[in-house]
């Protein structure tokens, strides 16, 4: 409180829980949230909304610490000029990017510095400079570009082609609007659907991007690991209300509705035939949606919100699923050219196919082999894509743009078409093959274990000690259909197994869900919230 008075610091209490402060030191000063009720009071807002109001409430507060004083001459007499807030300025100029250390595994910069450098541009130019790391970036979920949210267009969804505000081209009017986005809540905003424009690849934004967490998961898999049906029957499962505590689950707009109805639902669920194999990025002609204006959407977004059982609060997060060709994960070079989204993704779901594990054809009846289709008659080709992913993270995690060690991201290593292991010898009852009551830690503890037993049966010891690499990782099983296809390419029916359980250890890994204390997880070491406040998602 010494170095607030003296204005060396700032104090900013944050009311969390009811609480009485009233003979506190601090309790004279302006509190977060600005509604004065505690983020864990429900009273007209969520968790996520409380906080993003206590992010805003905190960036302004920095604003004003990070501003730096102005020398400014005055007949021949120099005077030191502090403002207490910022404001666009005529007069004012953004810096230069400023480096940010990254961890004690990366290499030391070799640039030079340039401290003597701004110590006479700030001499000679007598302006106001803020420091650019209040500056809100975040992923487009299309390229996985950063990009500015305030150099953002702003456009209609509901009059094609419509541009409700241009990006502003002042340098002045510039830096605010990376500071302050607009947020599209208006009452124009509102009827015209209007969203953010990227302005690296046009992709049209998730209208509240910067108001609610941005969770990315990428589904990873060989050539026949069925990523895409596993994305089907999640989906589907998600929609049909099968995961605890989740109350919403809807698509982030009708575009998202038609490609999951077109290529995934429809073909699976109603047609009840395989999904055809996901073409590689550099397919000649890819049978795929795409958005009006030509661009393929590369993942399926939605609106997830979940309450918590125990306290009653909600989360709000935009979950974000990406799906590409097991040919596109072959190698180093195809994995950085095609598939961007891997390093900004918050969690992995790698599909092992267990018709690659040694040791299973062999063990499958021989009628039965043969009602299969061609491609599960003989043993599949496990391309080790594990080690490929683990050399390019390695290799990125050197990079600045990425804001998290990738290696701290939890992975949930995943055995697809699970239903095949009821056909192998002896007959085990495993808790894999049962369907769970609910979505609980324990029985997914349990699974966990089996499938690691199954791993070190079918000679799999080497990818359980390459995933030491990773600092969560759990061990799932799943059936995306329940059963396999006939040699038609058909199946009788289909019915899901357990494709909840690798997302539901992924939102309490990442803390949307659950509490963890209780149940004695170790939770991954990202916070979600700081890394959410300086718009570095």
């Amino acid at each position: 409180m010494k170095r607030h008075e003296q204005g060396k610091a700032r104090v900013i209490p944050v009311k969390l829980r009811p609480v009485d402060w009233r003979d506190a030191p601090f309790a004279k000063l302006k509190a977060l949230p600005t509604s004065d009720k505690p983020v864990v009071v429900s009273d007209g807002h969520t968790i996520d909304e409380a906080f993003f109001d206590v992010a805003k409430g905190i960036r302004e507060a920095l604003e004003e610490l990070l501003i730096k004083p102005a020398t400014i001459t005055d007949g021949g007499q120099e005077k030191v000029s502090t403002p207490s807030s910022f404001l666009p300025d005529e007069n004012y100029l953004p810096p230069a990017p400023k480096k940010r250390p990254r961890s004690a595994r990366e290499r030391p910069s070799s640039q030079p510095s340039s401290s003597s450098a701004q110590q006479s541009t700030e001499a000679s130019e007598s302006l106001v400079v803020a420091d650019s790391s209040v500056y809100v970036k975040y992923v487009c979920p299309n390229c996985s570009e950063r990009c500015y949210l305030g150099d953002c267009t702003i456009v209609s969804r509901v009059n094609e082609g419509m541009i409700l505000q241009p990006p502003p081209h002042e340098e002045s009017q510039q830096h605010y609007a990376r500071i302050h986005p607009e947020p599209l809540i208006s009452s124009r905003h509102i009827k015209e659907m209007a969203c953010r424009s990227c302005y690296n690849c046009e992709f049209l934004l998730p209208y509240n991007i910067e108001r609610v967490n941005n969770m990315r998961i990428a589904v990873i898999g060989d050539i026949f690991s069925g990523k895409s049906h596993y994305i089907a029957s999640l989906v589907h499962e998600l929609q049909e209300g099968h995961m605890q505590e989740m109350i919403r689950f809807s698509a982030i707009d009708d575009q998202v509705t038609h490609k999951y109805i077109n290529e995934y639902y429809g073909p699976l669920f109603l047609s009840k035939h395989i999904l055809p194999r996901t073409l590689p990025g550099d397919a000649p002609a890819r049978d795929t949606f795409r958005l009006g204006t030509g661009i393929e959407r590369k993942s399926l977004m939605y609106d997830l919100v979940i309450e918590s059982a125990a306290s009653h609060l909600t989360k709000r997060v935009n979950l974000m699923i990406y799906d590409a060709s097991g040919e596109d994960y072959i190698s180093q070079d195809r994995i950085v050219k095609f598939c961007q989204y891997l390093f900004s993704a918050d969690a992995i779901i790698f599909l092992i196919d267990p018709l690659t594990l040694p040791g299973i054809i062999a063990q499958l009846p021989l009628n039965f082999l043969a009602s299969l289709p061609p491609y599960y008659q003989g043993p599949q080709i496990r391309v080790p894509i594990l080690n490929t992913i683990i050399q390019v993270f390695d290799r990125f995690n050197y990079l600045e743009e990425t804001e998290h060690d990738l290696f701290s991201i939890p992975i949930a290593v995943t055995l697809s078409k699970s239903d095949l292991l009821q056909f192998l010898p002896p007959n085990r009852q495993m808790r894999l093959l049962m369907r769970p009551p609910d979505n609980n830690m324990p029985d997914i503890d349990t699974v966990n274990e089996e499938v690691k037993v199954l791993f070190q049966e079918y000679g799999l010891q080497t990818t359980i000690r390459t995933l030491q690499a990773f600092s969560h990782v759990k061990f799932f099983a799943v059936s995306a259909t329940g059963e396999p296809a006939d040699s038609n390419d058909r199946y009788r029916n289909v019915e899901p197994l357990r494709c909840v359980d690798p997302l539901y250890w992924i939102l309490h890994q990442l803390g949307v869900i659950g509490v963890h204390e209780a149940e004695g997880l170790q939770v991954a070491p990202r916070s979600r919230f700081w890394s959410w406040l300086f718009g570095k998602q």
